[in-house]
């Protein structure tokens, strides 16, 4: 699984902000880039979590 921190908050013109982290596999790791981005942006604080998971579907019989 790959996580990534999302900025959900506005700039103050009322524009999204949509600042992202980095990806990472480890979630602590991808967790400081909200703390981060919100030591610069102090108005914004509502962040998602975006988790990515690889699947791989391989079908019983190649084509």
């Amino acid at each position: 699984m790959v996580h990534r921190f999302r900025c959900v908050g506005e700039a103050e013109d009322g524009t999204p902000c949509g600042g992202e982290g980095p990806e990472s596999s480890d979630f602590a790791t991808a967790q400081k880039w909200p703390a981060e981005h919100l030591r610069d942006e102090q108005g914004h604080r509502s962040y998602e979590h975006v988790a990515r998971t690889p699947w791989l579907m391989v079908p019983k019989e190649e084509p």
